[in-house]
Order: structure tokens, then C-alpha cells, then sequence
């Protein structure tokens, strides 16, 4: 087993995990919030997707596919608290984008040498990823960091325990 071997691992766990945990889910309950002040999975998927193409970017400038227009906007800070479902994407829609820029980040890991994952990782990202491949890492974590308030609202619907 090789470093590119556990991140590739690390998506693949993320991805079973968050196709698990929404499988029963729909549009609407995406529009869910788990508590008062957090945001809605709607909006959670869409902040995942584009922190999937922003890290692959900050890799390989146009390396990533693109989204929709506007998409980023739609999943800022400043839509957060927006409970418009006519603004958000439907749950298959979102789950084809994650597994788009999820699978196209994997490829990018795929063509990178294991010199190329431990040059440094650009100056912003440094704090707290030091390295092209811990950046990488990070980013299989990141969905499963949102995974929990996926639970959360599960249990909140009142649906099953997924695992």
C-alpha cells in the first residue's frame, strides 16, 4: 500500500458514506436543517462540490469539470441561510456532481508522482495542509466531517440508523 492507495481509499469510504447515509432521502428533507442554525444538506452538498473543484484547481488550474453557472454563488456563504428549495439542485443532481468532482479529483491523484504530493500545497492552504497530498486527504475528510450532520438530521426524520 502507497500514499496514493489511502487517499484514493479515503474517497472511496467517503463516498459510501454519504451515498449510505442520503440513499433514503429526498428533495425536500435535503431542505432539512439538523438543528436551527445549521445548514441544510441541500447546501452542504453544494459547499462539498465546489470545495472538491476548488482544492483540484489549486492543483491543476483548469484540471477540474466544470459546474453549473452560478453554482458556486448559489452555495456561498451568503445563501446559507436561504430555505428556497427552488434555488438548490435535487438530490440526484447533487449526488452526480459529488461523484463527478469527486472522481475527476481522483484522477488528478492517479497523474500526480509522490514527489509531486509532497511539494508544498499553495500559500492559503498551508495552515492547515501543508502538502499537495495532505491537501488531498483533507479534502476525502471533508465529506466525512459533514457525514455527521447527516446523521444528525436522520435521526431528527426519525429514519433507520444506516449503519
Amino acid at each position: 500500500m502507497n500514499v496514493h492507495d489511502v487517499i484514493r481509499g479515503s474517497f472511496e469510504r467517503s463516498k459510501m458514506v454519504t451515498d449510505l447515509l442520503l440513499s433514503d432521502f429526498s428533495d425536500a428533507e435535503l431542505m432539512e436543517r439538523p438543528v436551527p442554525a445549521a445548514n441544510h444538506l441541500a447546501w452542504q452538498l453544494g459547499h462539498l462540490i465546489s470545495s472538491l473543484r476548488f482544492f483540484g484547481e489549486a492543483i491543476r488550474p483548469q484540471g477540474m469539470p466544470a459546474l453549473p453557472d452560478g453554482f458556486d454563488q448559489q452555495h456561498g456563504k451568503e445563501t446559507a441561510s436561504s430555505n428556497d428549495a427552488a434555488a438548490f439542485l435535487s438530490k440526484d443532481d447533487y449526488l452526480r456532481l459529488l461523484d463527478q468532482q469527486r472522481a475527476a479529483l481522483v484522477d488528478l491523484l492517479n497523474q500526480l508522482t509522490e514527489d509531486q504530493l509532497s511539494q508544498d500545497a499553495p500559500p492559503d492552504i498551508r495552515s492547515y495542509a501543508p502538502k499537495v497530498g495532505d491537501m488531498l486527504e483533507m479534502v476525502a475528510a471533508h465529506e466525512l466531517m459533514h457525514s455527521g450532520q447527516f446523521t444528525v438530521l436522520r435521526r431528527k426524520l426519525g429514519k433507520p440508523v444506516a449503519f
